[in-house]
């Protein structure tokens, strides 16, 4: 049975200041591939999904065993989930 474990988070530069409560991650510089999705929040499941069983595979791409994740840039607006994201894979070095 395979299972993901889903985190929403916000890069900061220092992690003491906000850690009680809270989980952090670190993520090492690595090799990522970045998938633009453009358009609204709603499309997100469907661009997961073709991004493991379609654009991952046809392009060849050796994926690293480490957290993948989502990234939205200064157009996206969180009120309406408008603007687009990215998806952002890590890959083998």
């Amino acid at each position: 049975m395979e299972t993901f474990e889903y985190i929403a988070a916000v890069e900061v530069s220092s992690f003491h200041r906000y850690l009680k409560g809270l989980r952090s991650v670190r993520l090492g510089a690595g090799k990522y591939a970045a998938f633009s999705q453009p358009g609204h929040i709603s499309t997100i499941r469907g661009a997961v999904h073709n991004l493991w069983t379609k654009w991952i595979p046809e392009l060849g791409l050796d994926v690293a065993d480490a957290p993948d994740f989502e990234s939205y840039g200064g157009e996206f607006d969180a009120r309406i989930g408008m603007g687009g994201f990215e998806i952002c894979v890590p890959l083998v070095a």
